[in-house]
């Protein structure tokens, strides 16, 4: 099994109200050597596994209920106690609304559901797959591009 080296981001946490996309974005994250991953249907239950988990990367659906997705960036970016994981957008298409907002909400990426080997390749910065060891953190930025 492919070691990860101490520096780069191990704890992921996905939060989609759809199982099969947690289920599905886990998998392609094992097959990639992350093995601590964990997924939760809501908002709520994000808030709370954060507490203990602290993720590193958190993978967001944009259409959480009850406005869940901001919300959850916004207290994530206010709990001063840990660093800000990297937060990455999940969205039902490239035209979904509140690219903005999730934008300055401190989204890095925007990111299509299904979500391709390529685009997660890019959004976690992993070079050479799959064969490749090397990996480097991805760019700080917000991936405008609409794939």
């Amino acid at each position: 099994m492919t070691r990860i080296p101490a520096s780069i981001p191990t704890r992921i946490l996905i939060v989609d109200q759809d199982r099969q996309v947690g289920v599905a974005l886990s998998r392609m994250l094992s097959t990639r050597s992350y093995e601590q991953v964990r997924a939760v249907r809501s908002a709520r239950r994000a808030m709370a596994i954060t507490e203990q988990f602290r993720p590193e990367i958190i993978f967001v659906d944009l259409e959480l209920p009850d406005d869940g997705t901001m919300a959850v960036a916004r207290k994530l970016a206010q709990d001063v106690r840990r660093p800000r994981p990297r937060l990455i957008a999940l969205a039902m298409s490239a035209k979904s609304p509140g690219r903005e907002e999730a934008r300055s909400a401190g989204f890095e990426r925007w990111l299509v559901k299904p979500v391709s080997d390529e685009e997660l390749d890019r959004a976690l910065g992993i070079v050479n797959r799959p064969d490749s060891t090397v990996r480097r953190p991805a760019p700080a930025d917000f991936d405008a591009s609409p794939n």
